[in-house]
């Protein structure tokens, strides 16, 4: 029996609230599955009854809708096997106390949930006396909370900053316990109490995340397990090509979901052949209890803008619904200048059998002053970087770029156990800059000053369409999953000369802007296309406490490109390549699971260089491989994961003996990494963990550096983040996160690095009422102490001493 409780969330009462505005906050800020979960005293189960709970439960088969009714209402629940085989559920959406959300899941279906005495709901047919008979002893069916179908999220976990599982690539959404991946999704709540401006603000609370570049740049690379991630890669519920190309804002994010390792099988091939995990951004729908949100905000120096949240739905049974995000931001930085304008339109259908979502929207970002990377000259050691919010480039620089998305999912019931889904998506994106570099930094500081200087547009298609489905081998259960996916990005990148100069990041040189001709007409230099083909099948066992998951991804790779001058073309790849995936769950008890996985990554093949004898050979899209084992423990309020793992990429070089190039290259990561979360007391909250990383090149040309440790990649990273709801002022948290990362190599020979750094943060925030209207106040600090420090092997620096404020309001 799996009998979930909380303590902590609390129920809506529709007319007052005589309840501290804190909490009454946290619990409107759970948007999507927002629920209100019961007290766990069985004591107090008359005023249970009586509460009224905010519920938004997608439609699906029966036994899936009324196991996260169960769940997200603290409540255990037992039913024959078959008694809800094959029915299909409208979902739940709205308010209702416990009972009328049972008579709204079951009556239609002549069913009804009868109370035992020892507080356990039993689902039976409905009968003219059973409103006083006793039930009779029944098969038990364990409660999991499960959203494997369709877009419906899982819940949030006891303490609202993670959910409870999340979307695994193409095996759909998945509970945290029933998915042989390590991955963590965070909510809404979380990126508007730590108000969050990008994915790079998000993700800095997971130790495995270490991002390479800062506000103060155009654009997002992140580290994940010791492995590169670009922005491009980020894929925006479920799709690659959609998001902005370098940076994107998450104000219309419902969850920032990342997933740890190579994900080839699950996702597909990254179009930019990131092998380190990924990054989905999940986008906020509609609820069903009506949303007007206004938010002002402040940025230390002189940023300021305004942000609106609206929803509502419409139709029968609330069938249509709408949500609406704009934002806007302009001014100074501490080290930079950014100005912001966006727009997101979510709607969607849900029917009794079809369900559709759509996304619209636009994002238009300019950044001055923009920060480069730095490169260290030759045999020199890295010098102190100077004061944090010394800004060392020429202030004209620019990164100016503008998006323009939109996506049509769709799903179809054919039969309670089988459903077809597609989807389609298009996104334009331009881009101008001016960027600077710097190159041949000495111990004194001094460098050149280089600039990068283009226009681009990239254009993309990504479509995917798809069969998944329900069945029986004896009492083995399997859902099977097949589907297609296309993508395509056509580009066109045109660059020009700026001269460099002299200069020192003590005392930079500061010099006028040169006077530079348009660049003119752009044309189309490059064209990316991924086609796959994907199926999986996953078994479960001994009602879901043995899984097996099997598939395979055969993966197409087409690159060309062309002259930007003469139009000729200059490069053409075409190559395939299948990846397999094998996970496994065990849970020997119901808040324990162990898992396992093998699982390869995709990366586009090495080019031979030039001067290579076999300088035309054109390689197969290369193989990164993880081995995974870890394990999960659910303590009730605080779920603790472990995890061990192994990654191999190979690599290409030349031979130096037969100028032969070859992909016989290779680094391999091993690593620990251990995660916390959840509410250590009602009022005391955990976000934590921890990375131990043995990241080496094994395998270098001529084996001159075999054995060295890889750039980038310290050997320790850990995170500890704690709230507190303080009991000296109503509605007051308090905040703090300590990031430690650990000394890092910034060349192969393992003689330049960078030193360890320890950052803390500060903040709090105030939930109150003014009139009626909720109100919220919030205040944080990153960099607390100011410190300066090299964050990445490019020699970025971290963020200055930030000071964010913001005021929101509900309607």
């Amino acid at each position: 029996m799996h009998h979930l409780r909380s303590s902590k969330l609390l129920p809506v009462n529709r007319h007052t609230f005589q309840l501290p505005p804190l909490r009454i906050a946290i619990s409107i800020a759970f948007t999507g599955l927002s629920v209100a979960h019961a007290s766990t005293a069985l004591a107090a189960d008359q005023n249970i009854q009586q509460q009224v709970y905010q519920y938004n439960i997608d439609a699906g088969p029966l036994a899936e809708v009324i196991n996260l009714f169960a769940s997200a209402s603290g409540l255990a629940l037992t039913f024959e096997a078959d008694t809800l085989k094959d029915i299909q559920s409208q979902g739940l959406h709205g308010q209702f106390t416990i009972q009328q959300g049972f008579s709204k899941l079951l009556s239609e279906n002549g069913l009804q949930a009868v109370k035992s005495d020892d507080g356990t709901y039993i689902i039976k047919k409905r009968s003219k006396s059973s409103s006083t008979e006793k039930p009779a002893t029944l098969p038990e069916v364990a409660v999991k909370s499960k959203a494997d179908s369709g877009s419906g999220l899982q819940p949030a976990y006891a303490g609202g900053q993670v959910a409870k599982g999340g979307k695994a690539g193409f095996l759909g959404n998945k509970s945290i316990m029933d998915t042989p991946f390590n991955s963590t999704s965070y909510t809404s709540q979380t990126i508007q109490d730590q108000q969050a401006r990008s994915v790079l603000d998000v993700v800095q609370n997971d130790a495995s995340v270490r991002v390479v570049s800062p506000q103060s740049n155009g654009s997002e690379v992140f580290y994940i397990r010791g492995f590169s991630v670009s922005n491009q890669d980020i894929s925006f519920d479920g799709m690659y090509g959609i998001l902005p190309y370098w940076r994107g804002s998450v104000a219309a994010a419902e969850r920032v979901e990342v997933l740890k390792g190579p994900n080839a099988f699950l996702n597909g091939m990254a179009p930019s052949g990131s092998v380190g995990g990924a990054i989905n951004i999940v986008p906020k729908r509609a609820e069903d209890t009506p949303l007007t949100q206004l938010s002002a905000s402040y940025i230390s120096g002189s940023n300021f803008g305004g942000q609106v949240d609206f929803g509502r739905r419409f139709g029968p049974d609330n069938s249509v619904g709408i949500r609406v995000n704009g934002v806007y931001r302009d001014g100074d930085t501490n080290r930079t200048s950014q100005e912001l304008g966006e727009t997101a339109i979510a709607l969607d259908y849900r029917g009794d059998r079809g369900r559709a979502w759509i996304d619209v929207g636009y994002q238009n970002l300019q950044t001055d002053k923009v920060e480069g990377l730095m490169g260290l000259a030759t045999n020199a050691s890295v010098p102190s970087p100077p004061s944090a919010s010394k800004f060392y480039y020429q202030s004209w620089t620019t990164w100016k770029n503008e998006t323009t998305y939109g996506v049509v999912h769709g799903e179809y019931d054919v039969k309670p156990n089988l459903t077809v889904y597609a989807a389609a998506g298009q996104r334009h994106f331009r881009d101008n800059y001016l960027f600077p570099f710097g190159f041949g930094l000495t111990n004194q500081g001094s460098f050149t000053e280089g600039f990068a200087r283009a226009s681009s547009w990239y254009d993309n298609t990504s479509s995917e369409v798809g069969l998944r489905g329900q069945f029986e081998t004896g009492s083995v259960q399997h859902r099977v999953n097949i589907g297609l996916t296309s993508f395509n990005q056509d580009s066109g990148v045109k660059s020009g000369v700026v001269p460099t100069h002299a200069s020192n990041i003590y005392n930079p040189t500061d010099i006028a802007e040169p006077t530079m001709a348009s660049l003119g007409h752009i044309p189309k230099t490059g064209q990316l296309d991924l086609v796959s083909m994907a199926i999986a099948d996953t078994l479960s066992m001994f009602d879901d406490s043995v899984q097996l998951i099997l598939g395979a991804r055969k993966q197409q790779v087409d690159v060309d490109a062309w002259d930007i001058t003469t139009g000729a073309k200059t490069a053409s790849y075409s190559r395939d390549a299948v990846t397999p995936a094998v996970g496994v769950v065990l849970k020997p008890v119901s808040n324990l699971s162990l898992y396992s996985n093998y699982i390869e990554g995709l990366s586009q093949g090495p080019v031979p260089t030039p001067t290579a004898f076999n300088n035309t050979q054109v390689f197969a899209p290369i193989k990164s491989k993880q081995f995974e084992v870890g394990a999960k423990y659910d303590f009730g309020k605080l779920m603790a994961t472990i995890s061990l793992f192994e990654i191999k990429r190979p690599s290409g070089f030349t031979d130096p003996a037969t100028n032969i190039f070859g992909v016989d290259g290779e680094q391999r990561n091993r690593g620990a990494e251990l995660n916390v979360f959840g509410e250590i007391t009602e009022n005391v909250r955990l976000l934590a963990g921890g990375m131990l990383l043995d990241a080496k090149q094994t395998k270098t040309q001529g084996g001159t550096f075999d054995g060295n440790y890889a750039v980038n990649s310290p050997k320790f990273t850990a995170n500890i983040g704690t709230e507190w709801d303080t009991s000296f002022i109503h509605g007051f948290t308090v905040n703090a996160r300590v990031v430690y990362t650990d000394a890092a190599y910034i060349d192969a020979a393992n003689t330049q690095k960078i030193p360890s750094w320890t950052r803390f943060d500060l903040g709090a925030r105030y939930h109150f009422k003014a009139g009626e209207k909720p109100v919220v106040i919030r205040a944080n600090i990153e960099n607390v102490f100011d410190r300066s420090y090299w964050m990445s092997s490019s020699l970025y620096r971290g963020n200055p001493r930030t000071l964010t404020l913001s005021a929101t309001v509900n309607f």
